[in-house]
């Protein structure tokens, strides 16, 4: 009996042994950090997990010696291991997608096209990162995307600033619409954009410099409404499970804090949670049910 309980509690230690050895080395085998050299100084501002599990980034990297900049976009395996790179032109580019085909469609800024200063750029790639085709949006001042999303039609959609300007496109980059929503007279922003489960399209930011802003769009761009919000900026949104809409950012309280902002599918806050409206009403019915009967019987008594 002694020699069995030996034998099941040996096999009990071996067995522990492994989990404690293995299980941290297996679950420390999918996390990493990695660096990538390109040309001497460089910045990844987007990423996106790949359909192999791997991973996308895109930014750009500088020369050292007379500082000019390329787009970058570097492809990894699901252990951060560099699988290849590309380089693009003379610019950057802040946001990537993987499209339904597999390749890659990069939005960007660069001064190499159209007639001088800056342009919206469009780059669509294959799987392995080379360039399919690449187009530039003009539009007055300095103009930097800051978003782009694959629309349900197979085409484009990208945004940024200065204003809030919308660009789509069809699925070779062509251009089908523009519209820029200025809200104020200065310091308006678009940081981020989505496509909402309709079809239109929503865009969020700041306004004079120090208000959240969103607005909202039809399918053809044209606006519906534009909320604002306490003062702050607006990095990113979602469309939430109940239609409406959630924003992460900052607000400006003498330095700034996180900030979560969730609204209706109007983009409104309303004053009292949408559940507790009925509750209310319910309550002000009795109440004034109550209070009628009560005046009744006292006008009753008072006429004996």
């Amino acid at each position: 009996m002694a020699s069995k309980l030996s034998a099941v509690l040996s096999v009990v230690f071996a067995v522990s042994f492994m989990l404690v050895s293995v299980v941290p080395f297996v679950a420390a085998s999918s996390l990493f950090y990695r660096t990538y050299e390109g040309r001497g100084i460089g910045k990844a501002f987007s990423v996106v997990q790949t359909g192999d599990g791997g991973y996308a980034l895109i930014g750009y990297t500088q020369n050292t010696s007379d500082y000019s900049s390329v787009c970058w976009l570097v492809k990894t395996d699901s252990a951060g291991n560099m699988e290849w790179n590309k380089t693009f032109e003379d610019g950057s580019a802040n946001s990537i997608v993987q499209t339904g085909d597999g390749g890659y469609v990069l939005a960007g800024s660069t001064s190499s096209f159209g007639a001088g200063g800056s342009d919206f750029w469009l780059v669509k790639t294959d799987s392995f990162g080379n360039m399919a085709w690449n187009t530039t949006y003009r539009v007055v001042g300095d103009p930097y995307p800051n978003s782009i999303v694959q629309t349900s039609d197979g085409g484009y959609a990208l945004a940024g600033g200065p204003d809030y300007w919308l660009v789509k496109t069809d699925p070779s980059g062509n251009t089908e619409w523009n519209k820029t929503y200025t809200l104020s007279r200065k310091g308006d922003w678009c940081n981020c954009m989505i496509q909402t489960k309709d079809g239109t399209y929503l865009l969020a930011g700041t306004k004079s410099y120090n208000l959240m802003a969103l607005i909202k769009t039809n399918s053809s761009g044209d606006m519906e409404w534009n909320q604002t919000y306490e003062y702050g900026d607006a990095n990113s949104v979602i469309q939430t499970s109940d239609g409406g809409y959630a924003m992460a950012g900052y607000k400006i309280e003498g330095f700034p804090t996180f900030c979560l902002v969730k609204t209706d599918e109007a983009g409104i806050i309303p004053e009292f949670p949408s559940w507790i409206i009925l509750p209310l009403l319910i309550t002000a019915t009795l109440l004034i049910i109550i209070c009628k009967q009560k005046l009744h019987k006292t006008a009753n008594r008072q006429s004996y």
